[in-house]
């Protein structure tokens, strides 16, 4: 019953953002190109409602969604999606929400494709790809929250992943005047800092051997 929910959902999403896009754009997305991604991340979100799933990223996935429902004249190159997609059992290993985000990431504006070819809409178009891309810092500093997330201490991320804290600085400070993309190519880090994301749980294992360690060192001069 939740399944039918959520797909309903999805449905009712898709058609709220295709009247919009119909009253205040001349593209016409029909194209089932339009909401493939929405589809695959509609899939993510059931995925996510199980019992034995890790619920951290369902408010990530639900943000994805709106985004891309909001875009509908773009949609990811076939290569991205085909691997984000195609095979549902590898894709949740790492979980698609974690995966688009990546592609997203390090790939930016060559992660897309228009829907439509008509030259007619290269203005609007270019305008959802421009509109996606603002959202890129708002999207890192909330993946990064998710990672923080069930570390064992505050500095758990940034003692174990280089550069991580500087960068989350820029972030904060630049990206009002200078594009995601751009801080992510003069920091030259960020596949490094994704990576390490990936193997957080390794991060967060090391982390509370430090933690342990620290109190067994602090256990003797509590007892004088």
């Amino acid at each position: 019953m939740k399944t039918v929910y959520i797909l309903l959902i999805i449905l009712i999403l898709q058609n709220i953002s295709l009247s919009h896009s119909l009253s205040n754009s001349e593209t016409t997305p029909t194209n089932p190109l339009s909401f493939r991604i929405t589809q695959c991340l509609g899939k993510e979100e059931e995925r996510l409602h199980l019992p034995t799933s890790n619920k951290d990223f369902l408010s990530l996935n639900q943000q994805v969604i709106s985004l891309f429902l909001n875009l509908p004249n773009i949609t990811l190159k076939d290569e991205h999606f085909k691997m984000l997609c195609s095979n549902p059992i590898e894709s949740n290993i790492n979980g698609v929400t974690e995966k688009i985000l990546e592609i997203l990431f390090l790939h930016f504006e060559n992660s897309f494709k228009w829907v439509t070819k008509e030259k007619m809409h290269k203005p609007v178009l270019e305008s959802d790809i421009n509109e996606l891309l603002s959202k890129l810092p708002d999207l890192f500093n909330n993946y990064y929250l998710v990672v923080q997330k069930n570390a064992p201490t505050v500095d758990c991320l940034e003692k174990h992943i280089p550069d991580l804290s500087s960068f989350l600085i820029e972030i904060k400070y630049l990206s009002q005047e200078i594009p995601f993309q751009l801080i992510a190519q003069r920091q030259n880090h960020l596949k490094i800092i994704l990576e390490a994301f990936k193997k957080r749980d390794q991060i967060y294992l090391e982390c509370k051997k430090e933690l342990t360690n620290q109190k067994n060192k602090k256990a003797p001069l509590d007892k004088i």
